[in-house]
């Protein structure tokens, strides 16, 4: 589970919130999500759940990209 904050003035419509498995360290993407949030109201915050998917349990998180990516 996660969450996604609006932090700009104006109402963001139509977010939606790409989820990428990483396998490992350069090991490459295992598997990506997008899931739709819907409208946001500025400040709004809202939770959002990925679906269960297979070999998950085999992916490690990252806080950025690049680091899964093993990027210099």
């Amino acid at each position: 589970m996660g969450k996604v904050r609006n932090t700009g003035s104006d109402t963001a419509l139509g977010v939606g919130v790409w989820v990428n498995y990483y396998q490992t360290r350069r090991g490459g993407i295992l598997g990506q999500q997008c899931i739709p949030v819907g409208d946001l109201r500025s400040g709004e915050e809202r939770a959002f759940r990925a679906l269960p998917m297979a070999d998950a349990d085999r992916a490690e998180a990252f806080d950025f990209a690049v680091d899964a990516a093993g990027w210099q």
